[in-house]
């Protein structure tokens, strides 16, 4: 592993951390958010196809497509600052990116709870509008390629949680560990996303603010992870091991 790598790589606790927020978050906000793109995608196949089993490689191309779009956010993401890293390659600025991006996760975490309008900001940009027009079209469209096409054009639609989670990809200054880390977390959402499409995963709203919060959480702790790593890396906190798991 080259220098960059050894002093920015997330700590081995981060990944089941990204897992856990895309669960919890999956289960709280992308069953509202992205639950009727996926209900609509899901009727259509079963009115064509006819058995909850015959979904299952659409869906599959659907969220492989998603996870795709995550994967690529974290690596450009990733591969960015690490160009700025290259470019300015002082120790010192590496940790202040990794304390910068856990400041941002912090304020959308912030807007999770209502306490900022980040989350606003984020969901009801221009960019929702365009990628959501784009979407549409899609959705009865039931060839393999359009499938695959609407789960990353899901991907990229503005979301509050995902670009969160993305500032773990600058804390990581590398373009494999940037996409790492979004490729874990889309793991996690797989799960209540497939269930869902499947017609066996509704969770009633009151629960599912409730795991939203929780993952929110989640979020919080992996920003305070990476300001804890840029702290350390200016010396003013030292590294964190327990029990042989690094926590930064």
């Amino acid at each position: 592993m080259d220098a960059c790598c050894a002093t920015t790589a997330p700590p081995p606790l981060e990944w089941a951390l990204l897992f856990s927020t895309g669960f919890f978050i999956s289960l709280g906000h992308c069953t509202g958010m992205c639950g009727p793109i996926i209900l609509a995608v899901a009727g259509a196949d079963r009115e064509r196809l006819g058995s909850t089993r015959a979904m299952l490689p659409s869906l599959f191309l659907y969220h492989t497509g998603r996870i795709l779009s995550y994967a690529l956010i974290g690596g450009a993401l990733g591969l960015a600052s690490s160009a700025a890293a290259a470019l300015v390659p002082a120790r010192s600025f590496q940790a202040s990116l990794s304390i910068a991006a856990g400041l941002l996760m912090f304020l959308l975490a912030l807007g999770f709870l209502g306490l900022l309008p980040t989350q606003s900001w984020v969901e009801s940009s221009r960019i929702a509008g365009a990628v959501t027009r784009r979407i549409a079209p899609l959705i009865k469209a039931p060839s393999v390629p359009r499938r695959f096409a609407l789960g990353m054009l899901n991907g990229f639609l503005p979301c509050g949680p995902v670009i969160a989670v993305a500032m773990s990809a600058i804390g990581a200054s590398h373009l494999g560990l940037g996409m790492l880390s979004m490729l874990v977390y889309g793991a996690g959402t797989i799960p209540a996303l497939l269930l869902l499409g499947l017609g066996t995963g509704a969770i009633p709203q009151g629960i599912r603010a409730k795991l939203f919060r929780f993952g929110t959480v989640l979020i919080v702790i992996v920003g305070l992870q990476l300001l804890l790593r840029g702290l350390s890396g200016f010396g003013i906190v030292d590294h964190m091991e327990l029990g042989g798991v690094v926590l930064w």
